[in-house]
């Protein structure tokens, strides 16, 4: 049986037979489809012309014999259909077979000369890995069902601004829709998900955790970002030792040596691209195509860093750290530890700060947030507040604008800080989210540029009720209390 993309199947056999030439011959001799069977490890067929059956995909057969399949086509669009199927057919078949299968395929796939290939790759590398780690995916609950962790985790994605900032990486992909297939929603499922497979998890540090690094220098964006947003899942289901490895290969990037002395990113992009198309014109290439394989700017590497340090700082208050870890690693605490987010994450993420490039400096500024709600109370204090403040006052308007954005996110980092703790440290950290944000608000509202003070007006309303409540936050068992209290006082 073929798929419906080929449904005309002998319309188009006839007209192949009929004319073989223009259609089948320019296809064949495309230098984009000769590179992209030969990333694929495809084998040309005879002559270089493609056959019928090369344009069909026989949708008849099992999920994993398909994905194996074709994803050594040497058509790019076969290639992606099936890549997309790779996170779901893994968990249907579990780690054994996957290891066997599945994992033989990344070598060719990892530099695809398709970007859209290796950023779809790089979101299935989180799914493959959970059934990896897990054996295949935990079962789901019952429809009618509603667990505890999974309606507190949908509150804290909605009501935590840091949270919510941090779940969307700015091309569509967001980290929630990266893990919510994952994600455990019932009392089996979290039992399940603190099962580990030794060889499961031993080929996820040894392969995949690698490749994911590897994609953290793609030349293109989005592959990046995916890259970065699936690593950082990643490590809620690492042990601490492999936490530090990501860590250190984010590090590594977020020290990476700027432009040459005294020349601006954006011309060191005109120079790249003016070499593109000068490669382009020699090679009758594609000017889009040289540039796209240029390679990213150490800026773009500074940022990636940034992104990706803050989102792991940001699992030192997921909950899902105590379900994800063997029963080894949660016996000694999460994987991301306030004291680790002090000693390894933020040194980089406060020297990024004060980078020479404002792109840096934006996106440092953009993982405050993050870093301070999963830190310490005195490097809140001693670091990350002054150094935002005195962002607050930098020369490039973008990036004062960015201050302005986050500083919602800071309050109520400021409040995750204090859950938890003594009334009288509550009250110092009160004191400082006041005395501290409210002059940066109070500035960037008189600010000389006129898209810094909009940005900050547009701010103000969410800023003021991020105050509120003042007092202690009443949990859900309390106002279960107070309305079983108040039923009965009007009964």
């Amino acid at each position: 049986m073929l798929s419906s993309a080929v449904s005309a199947g002998p319309s188009i056999q006839a007209a192949m037979a009929s004319n073989p030439g223009p259609s089948s011959s320019s296809a064949a001799s495309d230098p984009a489809n000769e590179a992209g069977a030969a990333a694929a490890g495809q084998q040309q067929p005879p002559g270089g012309a493609l056959r019928f059956e090369d344009l069909t995909i026989d949708d008849s057969l099992p999920p994993l014999e398909r994905v194996t399949r074709y994803c050594r086509s040497g058509i790019a669009l076969q290639r992606l259909v099936h890549v997309k199927m790779m996170g779901e057919v893994a968990a249907q078949v579990g780690t054994d077979a996957t290891i066997q299968s599945l994992i033989p395929l990344l070598p060719p796939l990892v530099p695809d000369a398709e970007s859209i290939i290796r950023q779809n790759l790089a979101a299935q590398f989180l799914p493959m890995s959970i059934a990896l780690i897990h054996d295949g995916r935990p079962p789901p609950p019952p429809p009618s069902s509603a667990s505890p962790l999974s309606l507190s985790a949908s509150h804290d994605s909605a009501g935590s601004g840091s949270n919510r900032s941090s779940h969307s990486n700015g091309n569509g992909i967001g980290k929630d829709e990266l893990i919510g297939r994952v994600r455990p929603t019932s009392p089996q499922a979290v039992s399940d998900l603190g099962k580990i497979n030794p060889h499961g998890y031993s080929t996820v540090i040894k392969v995949i955790v690698p490749y994911l690094i590897q994609l953290l220098s793609d030349s293109d964006l989005d592959t990046r970002r995916c890259a970065s947003d699936s690593l950082s899942s990643l490590c809620a289901r690492l042990k601490p030792d492999d936490v530090k490895v990501v860590i250190d290969a984010a590090t590594a990037l977020a020290v990476t040596a700027p432009s040459e002395e005294g020349e601006s990113s954006k011309s060191l992009r005109k120079k790249k691209k003016a070499a593109a198309a000068a490669a382009a014109a020699a090679g009758g290439g594609s000017a889009g195509g040289a540039a796209a394989n240029a390679g990213p700017t150490p800026e773009d590497l500074r940022t990636v860093a940034s992104n990706l340090l803050a989102e792991i700082a940001s699992l030192s208050n997921n909950d899902i750290n105590s379900v994800a870890l063997s029963s080894s690693s949660r016996s000694s605490g999460s994987s991301v530890t306030p004291a680790l987010v002090s000693s390894t994450i933020l040194p980089p993420i406060l020297r990024l700060c004060s980078d020479s490039h404002f792109r840096v400096r934006r996106a440092a500024v953009q993982s405050l947030p993050r870093v301070m709600a999963g830190g310490t109370v005195s490097d809140a204090a001693d670091f990350v507040l002054p150094i935002f403040a005195k962002l607050s006052t930098d020369d490039m308007y973008r990036v004062r604008k960015s201050v302005g954005e986050c500083l919602v996110d800071m309050s109520r980092s400021i409040m995750l800080l204090s859950d938890g703790r003594a009334d009288s440290e509550r009250e110092k950290l009160l004191a400082l989210r006041r005395d501290g944000l409210v002059p940066i608000c109070t500035r960037l509202l008189d600010d000389p540029n006129k898209f810094v003070r909009h940005g900050m007006q547009q701010f103000l309303g969410p800023f003021i009720a991020s105050f509120y409540p003042l007092g202690p936050r009443r949990s859900s068992e309390d106002d279960e209390e107070g309305d079983d209290a108040g039923r009965q006082g009007g009964g």
